[in-house]
């Protein structure tokens, strides 16, 4: 049988055994050895023959002995068989590593901002960072009048309260006092009531939902799927007021804050969970400036850096109507974008993330945000 080699002008001819060749122990070329039975019967590691994809073909390399000896093939080479001698997979190269803020930053601004979806017809969402007062020109005396005022039928959930009872109450009271034509107490303390038909009729009569604080997994876990999650979903597209304190206000997005403490931009700073999704696209965070809430912040965002930060200040909201919401209240809104970063690491345990190019912006009453430009707005700016 022949074997082959190539001579200095790269042709290809026939080397047989009764020829004469100079053999060197050290010497290791690229060259294609054709397979045939006794080859493969010699061979005792050669593993199940697999059929090679129609590639350009791979040269084994081979160590040639003193002479007298077969040529060595090594083990890391591919083995030849009678179907693949003409074409061998080529090394696969090293995937790169994926960089998802290099992604988000190459692409053009309208491609970077798919969240959130338009709302057209959608009621007005009233999300409080927490602390709000309750003054004639206060934010809750915002959402009476959204809801209708005089002719207002609001219904307070109190599901995230240990004390659902005091909360009702009060809310009830406020309420009230600041023009609500009527308040009803809605209590779902399981997912029985949160799918009860009596509960989804006060639902659909009501002009306006309001969510007080406490827990938000409370919420989600108790009326996540339900029918009264789906009920308020329709009434909100059909044009309902809906508003939320605290944990009522974290549970607005499709992505949920529920904790964290370390004070370092890292992934063990933030817990998340998902949220109930009136306001997709977005991470909602309160009681902001008052408890130092900028790193946690900072960390989830970089954790989803396709979504939004909302940083909101205690008696501070933002008012969404269609795809911007304007900021109220005594305190700022802080928005963190990670779409125009340009690199984001984060390990794969616990540990402090790197950030590039983060984009930042606080912006105090009468400021607006277009959620879907991505962009602030001074007041009175149309997008």
């Amino acid at each position: 049988m022949a074997q082959r080699r190539r001579d200095s002008s790269d042709s290809v001819k026939p080397l047989y055994a009764s020829e004469r060749v100079e053999h060197h122990p050290s010497t290791v070329h690229p060259i294609a050895l054709p397979a045939g039975p006794t080859d493969r019967a010699d061979r005792t590691d050669e593993q199940p023959h697999k059929p090679a994809p129609h590639t350009a073909a791979a040269h084994p390399r081979v160590t040639y002995p003193p002479a007298g000896h077969a040529p060595i093939i090594h083990p890391t080479t591919y083995q030849t068989s009678p179907h693949a001698a003409a074409a061998r997979p080529a090394p696969q190269a090293k995937q790169p590593v994926i960089n998802m803020a290099e992604q988000l930053a190459a692409r053009p601004a309208q491609l970077r901002t798919p969240y959130p979806p338009v709302r057209e017809d959608a009621g007005p969402l009233l999300i409080i960072g927490g602390a709000e007062q309750a003054s004639t020109h206060s934010i809750l005396a915002t959402f009476v009048d959204l809801a209708g005022g005089a002719d207002a039928h609001i219904a307070v959930i109190a599901t995230a309260s240990n004390d659902p009872d005091c909360r009702e109450i009060e809310y009830q009271r406020v309420l009230s006092r600041l023009g609500a034509g009527r308040v009803t107490p809605l209590r779902i303390t399981d997912r029985d009531q949160a799918s009860s038909p009596e509960a989804a009729a006060t639902i659909l009569t009501a002009t306006g939902v309001f969510f007080t604080g406490g827990d938000q997994l409370r919420i989600t876990t108790v009326l996540g799927g339900s029918k009264i999650d789906s009920v308020l979903h329709r009434r909100v597209a059909e044009g309902m007021a809906l508003a939320g304190t605290s944990a009522g206000a974290a549970m607005m997005s499709g992505t949920m804050i529920v904790g964290g403490s370390d004070a370092t931009v890292s992934t063990g700073s933030v817990r998340t969970a998902p949220g109930l999704e009136f306001l997709p696209g977005v991470l909602i965070d309160m009681h902001f400036a008052a408890r130092g809430r900028l790193n946690r912040l900072l960390s989830a965002v970089a954790m989803y850096p396709h979504e939004l930060g909302l940083g909101i200040d205690e008696d501070t909201a933002i008012l969404v109507t269609g795809d911007r919401f304007e900021v109220l209240g005594r305190g700022s809104v802080t928005v963190i974008d990670a779409g125009p970063a340009t690199r984001i690491a984060a390990p794969p345990n616990d540990g402090p993330i790197a950030v590039h190019g983060m984009q930042l912006h606080v912006l105090p009453a009468g400021h607006q945000f277009h959620l879907t430009g991505r962009r602030p707005l001074l007041p009175g700016t149309d997008p």
